[in-house]
C-alpha cells in the first residue's frame, strides 16, 4: 500500500509536468518548469487554505440541510471548481481533482463524501476506460505485436527487478522482496491517464500512445496471474536456498475463518490453538511493532484497525466463520458490532472488554458473547479463594453465576 499511495504522489508531479513539455510558448524549458512549479505551490497552498478552513464551513451549513441532493451537489461543485482553477493555472484538471480529493478524506465529512460519489466514481472510472479504449489504434496490435510483447516483458521484468531491489534493501527476506516485486511489476491506470494527457499536449502522437497504452494494458492483464501466483514464483526462484525468516505472504482470500480483531495476549494465545487445529485466521492488530514481531513468527496478521467494518471486509467477512474481538474502550466495541451486523447477520461476534460496564449493550447491539477481561480474572481468584476456604463446589458455582449476571455497580 506505500509503494501505490507513493506512485500515485509521483503520478501528481507528473500532471504537472505534462502539460509543460507540450507547450508552444517561445521560452526555454527551464523557464517553463520554473514558472509551472511556482504555479503548483500557489495552487496548493490556495487549495490546502480553502481545505482546512473554508471547505469545513461550507459543508456545516450544507449539512444543515439535511438535503443528501445538496450535499451530492456541492461536492460535485467543489470538484468541479477545483479542476477550473488548476486549469486557470495552466496545469492539469486531474491535479486539481486529484488534490481536492486529498482534502475532502481529511475532513470530519469523509465517509458521507465517499458514499455519495461512490455512483460517479464507477460510472466515470468506466467512461474514463472506455475513452481510452476508443483512442486505441488496434491495428498496431496486428502489425507490431511481437514489439508489445517484448516491451511488456521488459516493463514488468525493470519493474520486479526494482521494486524487489528496494525491498530487499529495505531488510526484509527475499521471499517478502520477489513476492512484493511479482505483486507491483505492472504498470498502473495513472500510466493510461498520463498517455491520455500526453497526447492532448501534443507531446507523443496517437500511434506512439496507442502503442505504449497496449503495453500497460497487457501488463495489467498479466497482473492478476502474477499475484494469484507470486508465492510459488518465489519459492520457486529461491528453491534451495536456505529459509532467513517464518515470515510467510500475508493470505486474505480466506474461507470459513477466524477472524481476530487486536493481537495482544488474547489474540496471540488463540492463533496459536487454531494453527494447532488446522482452522485458518486473519489477524488485525495497530501496533506495528506488534506485527511485525508475528509476521516474523509466521503468524497471518495484518495491520489495520479491526474497529473499522472496511478492513474487515478485505479480511472476507461474509465469509467468515467466527469473529474474536477485543476493545480497549465501550464506543468502539458498539462501532464495531453494529457495523458488522449491517455486513454480515449471521457471523458469531465474541467480544472481549477490559470491563463490564456497557456489558448489556454490546450484547443487545449483536455480540454473542461477551467476556470483561477484568471481571473474568476477578471472578477465576475468587473462586479459588473460596475454594480454598472449603466452600462447596456448587454453593461457589452459584454464587459466581449470579454475580456475573448482576455484578454490583
Amino acid at each position: 500500500m506505500g509503494v501505490l499511495l507513493f506512485q500515485d504522489i509521483v503520478a501528481v508531479v507528473f500532471l504537472v509536468l505534462v502539460p509543460v513539455l507540450g507547450g508552444t510558448q517561445d521560452v526555454s524549458l527551464a523557464s517553463s518548469l520554473m514558472s509551472a512549479a511556482f504555479s503548483a505551490v500557489i495552487l496548493l497552498v490556495i487549495l490546502l487554505v480553502t481545505g482546512k478552513w473554508i471547505l469545513p464551513i461550507i459543508y456545516t451549513e450544507v449539512a444543515k440541510s439535511k438535503s443528501n441532493e445538496i450535499f451530492v451537489l456541492s461536492t460535485l461543485v467543489i470538484v468541479l471548481l477545483a479542476a477550473w482553477l488548476t486549469h486557470s493555472f495552466h496545469l492539469s484538471m486531474a491535479l486539481g481533482a486529484f488534490v481536492t480529493g486529498m482534502m475532502l478524506g481529511e475532513g470530519p465529512f469523509k465517509y458521507q463524501v465517499e458514499i455519495d460519489i461512490r455512483p460517479f466514481k464507477d460510472i466515470l472510472l468506466g467512461l474514463f476506460f472506455v475513452t481510452i479504449g476508443m483512442g486505441l489504434d488496434v491495428s498496431l496490435l496486428l502489425i507490431y505485436w511481437p514489439r508489445i510483447l517484448f516491451f511488456t516483458l521488459c516493463l514488468i521484468g525493470i519493474k520486479f527487478i526494482l521494486v524487489a531491489s528496494v525491498v530487499r534493501l529495505l531488510r526484509y527476506s527475499s521471499h517478502d522482496a520477489l513476492s512484493v516485486g511479482l505483486n507491483l511489476a505492472q504498470a498502473g491506470e495513472f500510466g493510461l491517464a498520463l498517455m491520455a494527457l500526453a497526447k492532448i499536449n501534443g507531446i507523443v502522437t496517437t500511434e506512439q500512445a496507442s502503442f505504449i497504452i497496449l503495453i500497460i494494458t497487457f501488463s495489467m492483464v498479466a497482473s492478476p496471474f502474477l499475484i494469484r501466483h507470486a508465492n510459488w514464483i518465489s519459492k520457486k526462484i529461491l528453491q534451495g536456498k536456505p529459509s532467513e525468516s517464518k515470515k510467510v505472504p500475508i493470505q486474505l482470500h480466506l474461507e470459513n475463518h477466524v477472524i481476530i480483531g487486536g493481537f495482544g495476549r488474547l489474540g496471540s494465545t488463540l492463533s496459536t490453538f487454531l494453527e494447532n487445529n488446522d482452522f485458518s485466521y486473519i489477524a488485525i492488530e495497530t501496533n506495528i511493532d506488534l506485527v511485525d514481531k508475528y509476521r516474523n513468527q509466521g503468524k497471518n496478521i495484518i495491520y489495520g484497525d479491526s474497529n473499522n467494518v472496511e478492513i474487515l471486509n478485505h479480511c472476507h467477512l461474509d465469509s467468515a466463520r467466527l469473529v474474536v474481538l477485543t476493545f480497549k474502550s465501550l464506543e468502539e466495541g458498539k462501532a464495531a458490532i453494529g457495523g458488522i451486523r449491517q455486513r454480515n447477520t449471521n457471523v458469531p461476534i465474541i467480544v472481549r472488554c477490559q470491563d463490564h460496564h456497557g456489558l448489556d449493550e454490546l450484547l443487545l447491539l449483536g455480540a454473542d458473547h461477551v467476556y470483561p477481561e477484568l471481571l473474568e480474572s476477578s471472578l477465576l481468584i475468587s473462586r479459588h479463594v473460596l475454594g480454598l476456604l472449603s466452600i462447596n463446589e456448587q454453593e461457589i458455582t452459584k454464587q459466581i453465576d449470579e454475580y456475573r449476571v448482576s455484578p454490583p455497580q
